[in-house]
């Protein structure tokens, strides 16, 4: 694993009340919750990073009142929207097929569905 240093003022040590060890993990998880949020890295590099196991991430990033699964809500509304009307298409495509191959029984119209559970 690669080691890095940086150089921080004693004031900050001292702003977040903790020592050397504790600022160090606490900057790690900080750091993979960021980069975890951006959708830079995955979430078990991220827990990686963080030096936890991905449970342990999750639970932090509860603690942390982050957000465990970030969603892309532009990409959630266009897949919604590609799902629709792919949807859309499938019905008109059904409707023209039993418009083109009616199945009568007694004047009564079947559904492809029907008549699949009647064998």
């Amino acid at each position: 694993m690669a080691s890095v240093q940086f150089e921080i003022p004693e004031s900050a040590l001292a702003a977040v009340r903790c020592g050397p060890e504790q600022f160090s993990a606490e900057v790690r998880l900080a750091a993979a919750a960021a980069w975890y949020a951006q959708g830079r890295i995955s979430q078990g590099v991220a827990a990686e990073v963080a030096g936890l196991s991905r449970a342990e991430f999750l639970s932090a990033l509860a603690r942390m009142k982050q957000v465990s699964f970030p969603v892309d809500f532009d990409k959630r509304d266009q897949e919604i929207g590609l799902g629709q009307a792919r949807l859309r298409a499938g019905l008109v495509e059904w409707k023209q097929v039993c418009q083109e191959h009616p199945v009568h029984s007694g004047g009564r119209h079947f559904t492809r569905d029907e008549l699949h559970e009647r064998g």
